[in-house]
C-alpha cells in the first residue's frame, strides 16, 4: 500500500476539483499512515517468527540447564531486550547474549529481504 501512495496521490489530486483537495488529501494521508502501520506490524511478526526459532536452536547447542534455557525463551518476545536469569556465569551469559544477536541478525535479514522483494515505483514516477 504505501508504495502506491505517490502515484495515488498525483493521479487523485489532479483528478478532483479544487473544492475536493483537503477531503482527498486526508483520505490519501490516512491510507499512508495505515500502510506504515500495517509494515511495521507485518515486519515486527516476521522477525519474531523468524528470532525466536533461531534463538531456540543457538540455545540448544549451548550447555544451559533446560530451566535457564526456558527463562530465556520464555522472554524471546522482548527480542534482544530480555533479561538473562540470575546467577549465571558470566561466560555463559555472554554466549547466551551472542546466540540472542546472531538470531537477531538471522531475522532483520529475512525482513530486508523480504522487503526488497516488495514492488518499487517505476523511474521518474513521483516521490
Amino acid at each position: 500500500m504505501a508504495v502506491s501512495v505517490a502515484p495515488l496521490t498525483t493521479t487523485v489530486m489532479t483528478a478532483i476539483d479544487e473544492q475536493h483537495a483537503g477531503t482527498a488529501s486526508g483520505i490519501i494521508n490516512a491510507v499512508a499512515r495505515v500502510a506504515g502501520l500495517l509494515a511495521i506490524a507485518i515486519f515486527g511478526m516476521l522477525m519474531l517468527k523468524v528470532y525466536a526459532p533461531g534463538l531456540g536452536t543457538a540455545l540448544r547447542s549451548l550447555p544451559l540447564p533446560p530451566s535457564t534455557r526456558q527463562a530465556v525463551l520464555a522472554q524471546a518476545t522482548r527480542l534482544a531486550g530480555f533479561e538473562l536469569p540470575t546467577g549465571i556465569d558470566p561466560a555463559v551469559g555472554a554466549a547466551i547474549r551472542r546466540a540472542s544477536a546472531e538470531a537477531f541478525v538471522g531475522g532483520f535479514r529475512v525482513v530486508m529481504f523480504v522487503s526488497s522483494l516488495l514492488p518499487r515505483p517505476a523511474p521518474g514516477a513521483p516521490p
